[in-house]
């Protein structure tokens, strides 16, 4: 075979035209992996938006999953993704059925030797109807009250026995026979003699055969536990008094306008009363209050100015405070009140604060006053002090709201159309409008002079004018549904308000029992009623001031009631008095101490133990998966927006745009960060907008930063405002029966 002589290229004739096929190839390949590049860029790019703007556990999990199997964007194991990926081990990997282990221990705790066995705590729980699968969500909350409350009695029957407390026989048999008198009275409801009689007999049984039932369900141990507590509750209530200076602090109030200049740094928070601050911590404290005082002194000559201009000028305070006012409410003039010594528009500037702005005269202007935030000036407006801005009737006395009520009953006698009168005169926002109706209601729902007349009426029957605690009422009724046949009119239990005095207790009864309800003797019991009535509201100046004087020393009774038994619990854990020895009861208590690790690791054990019941163990360790993986996601979606520095800025400058208005501070500046990196124009306004007005001082510098890696203006900061609104005024209370 002859051999072929070899051809140069130059020897090739030349071509016109398309390329040649080969070459064509190569090209479209190329094409198509600049496609899928700029697909998978684009693709990258969404993943990372949806991570920062619709974060879920779900989403986290698939789309940084991706990226750390691609290697995009490696760094982000550095801000803990890969937390996402380390919960592998889950509830399915437990001790299952058939395993041998640890079961849950037979004895839950034990308080000063006392034991609580498992079976009679989940006996307790079945008791309560909380086995059902539809209660699981609550079933872990559950049996942590239960073993609180168990804890609370045995501390509790210690501490009474140690201050000579006890439960007489004589004081236990009185405290059932009242029980058992409430229950019957609720069972026979409206009955007469006759009809309580006949239903007795159609069940079979006697008087004395209910009453031997009802006693026979009193847990008598119960109910002693119950009556200690109410003793020792009682005796350390009694140890507090209010001095007139508590109740000045409580109830003087103030209105007016306040211009801050705010200084930098704001003073560091006191700790807590139980808290222990280590060396460290007291030290930094010092330091923090050292630069605020420096803060302070550096903003002084243009707070005296401020005050001179406003000394000047009293009538234009509010202009002023508008012009010059640092604070959030700056643009409302500094308007506050009427707060009183514990309102956050008084205890959000300190301690300084409050004892200046109570001693400033209605419309006078107060010196400079040091505030944790800077100087403050205030106008005052108003005062309210204790106890005689108290002592008035509002909005008038029983005996004017009396004569009221006469006059309209009358009209009424005379034929006034009753909604006409209710919507021109009546005081109850809640039925007013609709000409004084309330809907079909049942017993026990409205205060007992009311109840007492609405039941005692007939159909369409006109009412005298009668007195509750609100004012004077006139009632019509409209409709009486009676009981179905067969079906008993119940009255319900009557609830013991212990809070109330003996004096109290017997003013209500005189009370109900002057309300001038008819006596029809042949009116069956109804089961609802509805009514429309008039209220003429009214109070009594002295009730009133020493109505309030109660309300204090109650709240006062019940709080140091409340740091008696955490005292007393704290005491009793920190002593080893209280031993637990369910890992269960160990991770609610670590839960509940804010001790996450702990609670995690106690689960887990509990999980192992239980294997393949308490499926509340098991739902909740599920949660605290889903809270762990949750947790990660701030620092996730810092990477991510950092991550979008490697796009084109036209597919991903929006998507960070709108990253800025987190609430999150370490994600807006890591998509400030990232928007500076790109050089993105159109992020500039909004970047400017962040160096003016952002609260958070970080946040504005690293605008500033990205404002000049774009090459734009930058703008003067201005005193950053507080992000928090402001308060709104309380709504007055309008009682309704």
């Amino acid at each position: 075979m002859p051999k072929r002589t070899p051809v140069e290229p130059s020897d090739l004739p030349k071509r016109s035209g398309p390329p040649p096929l080969r070459a064509g190839k190569a090209d479209e390949r190329e094409k198509d992996e600049k496609r899928s590049r700029k697909r998978r860029r684009v693709s990258s790019a969404k993943a990372l938006v949806d991570v920062i703007l619709h974060p879920s556990v779900h989403t986290l999990r698939r789309d940084l999953g991706h990226f750390l199997l691609g290697g995009l964007i490696l760094f982000i194991i550095i801000f803990g993704a890969g937390a996402f990926f380390s919960f592998g081990d889950s509830i399915h990997d437990q001790a299952q059925p058939g395993q041998d282990g640890p079961a849950l221990p037979k004895v839950i705790a034990t308080v000063d030797g006392e034991a609580l066995g498992r079976e009679t705590f989940e006996t307790q729980l079945q008791q309560l109807g909380m086995m059902g699968e539809e209660m699981l969500p609550y079933r872990q909350e559950q049996i942590g009250n239960m073993f609180d409350r168990w804890v609370d009695e045995q501390l509790v029957a210690r501490a009474a026995r140690e201050r000579g407390l006890k439960v007489s026989s004589a004081e236990l048999k009185a405290e059932i026979s009242k029980r058992v008198d409430e229950q019957l009275k609720s069972e026979r409801g409206e009955m007469s003699e006759r009809d309580w009689k006949y239903r007795l007999q159609q069940q079979g049984k006697s008087a004395d055969t209910i009453e031997a039932e009802l006693r026979e369900k009193i847990d008598t141990d119960q109910l002693r536990a119950y009556l200690i507590q109410e003793k020792l509750r009682k005796a350390v209530e009694d140890e507090v008094k209010i001095a007139e200076q508590d109740l000045h602090e409580r109830f003087d109030e103030v209105s007016g306008n306040v211009l801050l200049i705010r200084s930098e740094p704001r003073k560091p928070a006191k700790p807590a009363d139980d808290a222990k601050e280590t060396a460290e911590q007291t030290k930094q404290r010092t330091e923090q209050t050292a630069a605020w005082e420096k803060g302070l002194e550096a903003k002084k000559a243009e707070a005296t100015k401020v005050l001179a201009q406003a000394k000047a000028k009293p009538a234009a305070f509010e202009a002023l405070v508008k012009a010059e006012s640092d604070d959030y409410t700056a643009q409302q003039s500094g308007k506050f009140g009427p707060a009183n010594a514990e309102a956050y528009d008084i205890t959000r500037f300190g301690d300084d604060f409050k004892k200046a702005v109570f001693a400033v005269a209605p419309g006078q202007i107060s010196d400079l006053i040091r505030t944790d935030e800077g100087w403050a000036v205030v106008k005052v407006t108003a005062k309210k002090s204790w106890p005689n801005d108290f002592a008035t009737a509002d909005p008038r006395t029983y005996e004017q709201a009396k004569a009221i009520a006469d006059k309209l009953h009358q009209q009424l006698r005379a034929g006034a159309d009753f909604a006409a009168l209710a919507k021109q005169h009546s005081d109850d926002p809640g039925s007013k409008d609709k000409g004084g109706e309330y809907d079909l209601t049942g017993r026990g729902m409205w205060v007992k002079p009311f109840e007492k007349m609405a039941f005692a009426l007939k159909d369409k029957e006109l009412s005298q004018p009668f007195k509750t605690q609100f004012g004077y009422h006139i009632m019509q009724v409209l409709q009486r549904e009676l009981p179905a046949k067969g079906e008993t009119v119940v009255e319900p239990p009557a609830i013991d308000d212990p809070s109330k005095t003996p004096e109290e207790k017997a003013a209500e009864e005189a009370e109900l029992k002057a309300v001038p309800a008819p006596q029809h003797k042949d009116l069956p019991a109804a089961k609802r009623v509805k009514v429309r009535h008039i209220l003429i509201k009214a109070e009594d100046p002295k009730k009133k001031v020493e109505d309030l004087r109660k309300q204090l020393l109650n709240e006062r009774k019940s709080k140091h009631y409340d740091e008696f038994m955490k005292n007393l619990r704290k005491q009793a854990y920190e002593s080893k008095r209280v031993v637990v020895e369910d890992p269960q009861i160990k991770a609610y208590l670590a839960g509940k101490d804010g001790k996450p690790e702990e609670q995690f690791a106690h689960l887990r054990q509990a999980a192992e133990m239980a294997q393949d019941s308490h499926s509340e163990i098991h739902y909740e360790l599920g949660k605290l998966y889903d809270q762990r993986a949750t947790a990660t996601s701030g620092p996730v979606k810092v990477a991510a927006a950092r991550a979008l520095a490697k796009f084109p800025a036209k597919e991903v400058a929006p998507a960070l745009l709108e990253a800025l208005n987190t609430y999150e501070p370490d994600v807006r500046k890591a998509a400030i960060n990232s928007l500076g990196d790109l050089k993105a124009k159109e992020a500039a306004p909004k970047l400017q907008e962040l160096v003016r007005t952002d609260p958070d001082d970080s946040v504005a510098q690293a605008a500033q930063e990205a404002l000049r890696k774009i090459g734009v203006t930058v703008p003067e900061r201005k005193r950053p405002s507080s992000p928090l609104p402001a308060a709104p005024a309380p709504a007055p209370a309008t009682p309704r029966p």
